[in-house]
């Protein structure tokens, strides 16, 4: 037979990669880009899923965008197939994430949040209104101890329309649905902002957590309490047969895969938690400012957009209609701007505030004191320079390894 295709009867049974020692853990974060309608080639890159994982042994898989109940049923029989015989996926109302959990050991579900801000239709097709997008808490009962995973997913950025003060909410509310957790904690998922912005740091500060994948992207695992980084690395970006003679990128995004070791006593101190304090009040002037801007530029559009009305009807009159209805679209863009989504954006913000003066009241769980420092080299890639796995592949479709915020 093969070598190939030996390692790939392997993986399928579970015994392609070495179980994990139990003083450590292997965990694979990917957003699978299961958009039904939108996605190309999904069913096969669904079924193409749990072999490729199998392929890397991880220990815990936490899969996003896994919209469909049909995609879910078919990953959680694939999965089993391959040695991950324990499967949640959370697509029920009110839980409905797109949030999928593999893993080799038992699980319980801890419960699903719900965020608060992100169901409301601001721009109909930017189409995360239409998702329960929250936290998925799952205990995993793990050899060496069991750990707390947190499955997640954040409003996305759709072009100009960054929706920050919404992912700033979200990442608020999923560190508190971490406060009463006190196991050791893994938090994966798409967060749709990177390290340095606020939301990222608004939920490492808050929760207590250290970043596993500095610089990775938009995907991201934390952790804290008595956990430490062996290593991380981008996976699964390459090109694979999907049958027909298709062949393209599995998804849009890369997988993240971090191997974690308990950590030992007596440890080096991890990197200096950030000081939620701090980073808070950072938060509250950022969103009371925007709250201003929004207010000014929602009059403005008002304004412009009624403006715009009047010289429609004075032109429909003239019967110079391609330019009046050319200035009817230009009005009820502004309009919508000043009177729907503007006010919207203003009470968001305004609830970001309230929460976040709330939050003052409150002491986030002390970070964990030996948690050593992240890796600092560059990344490793599966079979790949860090330079090719940058690049885009355009002859077929396959997107970038490294998205941009917006999924």
């Amino acid at each position: 037979m093969p070598l190939r295709a030996l390692l790939l009867a392997l993986a399928m049974l579970g015994l392609g990669a070495a179980p994990a020692q139990a003083d450590g853990l292997r965990v694979l974060t990917w957003n699978v880009w299961g958009v039904p309608w939108v996605s190309p080639d999904l069913d096969a890159r669904i079924d193409a899923v749990a072999p490729a994982v199998a392929e890397l042994g991880p220990d815990v898989v936490a899969l996003q965008e896994v919209w469909e109940p049909v995609h879910g049923a078919r990953l959680a029989a694939a999965f089993e197939s391959a040695g991950y015989p324990h499967t949640l996926h959370f697509v029920e109302p009110g839980r409905r994430g797109g949030l999928f959990v593999a893993s080799r050991h038992p699980l319980r579900d801890l419960g699903y949040v719900a965020f608060s801000q992100g169901g409301v239709p601001l721009v109909p097709w930017h189409v995360d209104w239409m998702a329960d997008k929250g936290v998925a808490r799952v205990r995993v009962d793990a050899p060496g101890g069991a750990f707390v995973l947190a499955n997640t997913h954040l409003q996305a950025t759709y072009g100009a329309f960054e929706y920050t003060p919404i992912r700033l909410s979200q990442a608020l509310e999923l560190a508190e649905a971490l406060d009463d957790i006190e196991e050791p904690v893994v938090v994966a998922g798409d967060v749709n902002t990177r390290q340095h912005e606020l939301p990222f740091r608004v939920l490492r500060a808050r929760a207590g957590l250290t970043d596993a994948a500095p610089g990775f992207g938009i995907d991201a695992l934390l952790y804290r309490g008595g956990l430490a980084v062996r290593e991380w690395r981008r996976a699964l970006t390459e090109r694979r047969d999907l049958g027909g003679g298709v062949r393209r990128a599995l998804s849009d995004h890369p997988a993240l895969f971090v191997e974690l070791d308990r950590a030992e006593p007596g440890a080096a101190p991890g990197s200096a938690p950030l000081d939620w304090d701090r980073v808070r009040e950072e938060a509250l002037g950022w969103a009371a400012s925007s709250r201003v801007e929004w207010d000014q530029a929602s009059w403005g559009a008002r304004l412009g957009g009624l403006a715009f009305v009047a010289f429609v009807v004075v032109l429909l009159r003239r019967r110079r209609r391609r330019v009046g209805f050319a200035l009817a679209a230009c009005a009820a863009v502004l309009l919508y701007l000043g009177f729907v989504y503007g006010p919207a954006a203003h009470q968001g913000l305004k609830r970001t505030l309230t929460a976040l003066e709330a939050a003052a009241l409150q002491t986030p769980p002390p970070p964990p004191s030996r948690d050593p420092e992240p890796p600092a080299a560059s990344p490793q890639t599966d079979g790949a320079s860090p330079q090719a796995a940058l690049t885009t592949d355009t002859d077929d479709g396959a997107l970038r390894a490294d998205p941009a915020p917006g999924a």
